[in-house]
């Protein structure tokens, strides 16, 4: 083959030819990419941190992701322990049994102990515990974030400087005026049934939107109608 005889076609052809096979693998992975980037902004994200309310030291689980978190489980390395007398925050149900459910933005919080008392009584109480969490997200996919370390000695200085037990005071104060809106009289814990089905597809709809309006923008209407039939389809059992 004497490539010195080729005129403009040939030479256009081979130019064709190397661009498909340079240009096809780049813009597969930018649409691999894309999508990677898509799914991990609508994933579900669940933290567990401690955070400062005063000298009150609160434990917070909190849903910092797009989308619904499911069967939610929390494993420290080694029992939760508080130096207010008859705590029992270790043995709380949420630490012992999965979440159901944590809704996108959801916080739940619980007061833990004391940084003046906590950290005047270190050597007997620890200042450090490793957390896991595991949790599903709406379709099911598992989720395993690498465990992490919580450290109360790290807000030795910036923790807001003890006062004393007045703020405490104010604070379990706080907390016994929030459980009295919960109360009828002096019988019991008012309950507010929740249709969760309900809620969930609640908490569904601004991601569902926004996927909606990204699939007619990037693919056309043919493939946003296609994505809503497979998805009522999924809804009502019809389809895995």
């Amino acid at each position: 083959m004497d490539v010195s005889t080729w005129g403009g076609s040939e030479w256009q052809a081979v130019a064709s030819f190397i661009a498909v096979f340079v240009a096809g693998p780049i813009a597969l992975w930018q649409v691999l990419e894309a999508r990677r980037v898509r799914l991990e902004q609508s994933r579900p994200y669940v933290i567990v941190d401690f955070e400062f309310r005063g000298i009150a030291i609160y434990l917070t689980i909190r849903n910092i992701g797009m989308t619904m978190a499911r069967d939610v489980r929390i494993k420290f390395d080694s029992p939760l322990v508080s130096t207010f007398a008859n705590s029992a925050v270790g043995e709380s149900r949420v630490f012992r049994e999965p979440i159901p459910m944590v809704a996108p933005g959801r916080t739940i919080s619980f007061l833990f102990d004391s940084f003046p008392d906590r950290y005047a009584k270190r050597e007997e109480f620890p200042m450090e515990y490793a957390v896991t969490i595991e949790y599903e997200d709406a379709e099911g996919k598992p989720y395993t974030d690498p465990p992490y370390p919580l450290d109360l000695g790290t807000y030795d200085q910036s923790a807001v400087s003890p006062k004393g037990l007045p703020e405490l005071v104010r604070e379990v104060e706080k907390i016994r005026k929030e459980m009295a809106k919960w109360r009828v009289g002096t019988r019991g814990l008012l309950v507010h049934s929740v249709d969760h089905e309900k809620e969930t597809r609640r908490s569904h709809r601004p991601a569902f939107r926004r996927t909606a309006a990204q699939i007619r923008k990037d693919k056309g209407f043919a493939a946003y109608a296609r994505w809503q039939i497979d998805r009522q389809l999924r809804r009502y059992g019809w389809r895995r």
